[in-house]
């Protein structure tokens, strides 16, 4: 009788569990970016984050956390886009410095009031990171590409990054 009883309450315990989670949304990537029809726009679902990538760029599948995606090209060039919490409390003057630390030989670096860009040359090639911080989230842009595509992906860079917005200017996120 009690295992009867353990094991129907283990039951309800379930079926409670599994009814209360919440439906997971997918991202969403629709044909036309705000840029044209040579974009594609790409909302992450759980965070909000938001951004036009050129079609020519494939999406690899989401990120196991739901919170970021990385696109991709023939030429090696790559798009990652994501957002998250921010754990750390991390300010943006804090991050920006840490990036200039990190990258004192940037080639192009900027910030505003919740952003910052800095652009670099690894071994590899170039280098563009955008990120947006405030109390709650972070998120970030990181485009790379062939150190011969440099002069053709500057005005690309830009692009992207003028459509890439945060995630909590996204009344559509999930949280």
């Amino acid at each position: 009788m009690m295992k009867k009883i353990l094991l129907s309450a283990m039951m309800v315990a379930a079926t409670v569990t599994v009814s209360s989670i919440r439906p997971v949304s997918a991202d969403s990537i629709s044909e036309t970016g705000s840029q044209g029809s040579g974009y594609q726009h790409y909302v992450n679902s759980r965070f909000g984050v938001s951004i036009d990538v050129p079609k020519s760029f494939k999406a690899n599948p989401p990120a196991e956390e739901r919170n970021a995606r990385s696109f991709f090209d023939r030429r090696n060039d790559s798009v990652v886009v994501w957002g998250n919490y921010n754990f750390t409390g991390e300010t943006l003057l804090s991050a920006y410095r840490e990036a200039l630390r990190q990258h004192p030989y940037a080639t192009y670096k900027a910030h505003g009031k919740n952003w910052y860009v800095i652009a670099y040359r690894e071994t590899r090639g170039g280098v563009y990171e955008k990120y947006f911080i405030n109390d709650q989230y972070k998120n970030g842009l990181i485009i790379r590409y062939p150190a011969s595509r440099t002069k053709a992906m500057k005005p690309l860079c830009t692009s992207i990054a003028k459509s890439f917005k945060p995630g909590w200017t996204n009344p559509d996120r999930e949280e």
